[in-house]
């Protein structure tokens, strides 16, 4: 009976970028080895919920691969289980990289760049608004294929509402990813808006 309860236990699928992978709370960091280490908020709300974790993020993704990981795992996704997508900001890019012929992300341009620098100012820039409902969009349409499945999408754009690494350290690390408080912090927010509990 236990290995039928584990095979058919739910998961919650978490998708984003560095702030759903818990960037700097891991093990080789500087604010990991400074403070006990405690858990993410993916972590923290499996746990609560008694769901398997699948936290499919990584630091530094563009919402075209934080989507396409979405796509890419739909397959795998079941009846019962939740889904949080997070996306990233409108000014990380796709760009193909011909020396390596792979995909890279961009976030920081070099100003040598001078097409990409162009097109950041004159294309996202301005319309910031409408590429983050643009990409919201597009994610939120993925979910309707996901039925009797949990589905919830949270913007970038909240991450300044709770703790960051700096402001814990009080500048001792200048990193504004979540501190173990930020996570615990969002945890509490992200609960209450998918009402569990």
């Amino acid at each position: 009976m236990d290995l039928i309860k584990k095979i058919s236990k739910e998961r919650l699928w978490t998708f984003g970028d560095s702030f759903t992978f818990g960037y700097m709370c891991e093990p080789g960091y500087e604010y990991f080895d400074m403070f006990p280490p405690k858990k993410i908020w993916p972590e923290l709300l499996s746990e609560y919920m008694g769901f398997e974790l699948k936290n499919i993020s990584e630091p530094g993704l563009s919402n075209h691969d934080i989507t396409k990981n979405l796509i890419t795992n739909l397959k795998d996704i079941k009846k019962g289980d939740m889904v949080i997508v997070s996306d990233s900001s409108p000014f990380r890019l796709l760009s193909f990289k011909k020396e390596d012929l792979n995909w890279k992300n961009i976030f920081m341009p070099d100003y040598e760049d001078k097409v990409v620098v162009d097109y950041l100012h004159q294309e996202i820039l301005p319309y910031e608004e409408s590429w983050t409902n643009y990409n919201r969009e597009i994610v939120e349409s993925l979910f309707e294929s996901l039925k009797e499945t949990d589905c919830h999408y949270w913007s970038w754009k909240l991450r300044d509402k709770f703790e960051s690494i700096r402001e814990h350290t009080n500048d001792k690390i200048i990193d504004d990813h979540w501190s173990w408080n930020g996570h615990l912090q969002f945890y509490e927010f992200i609960k209450g808006v998918i009402n569990v509990g």
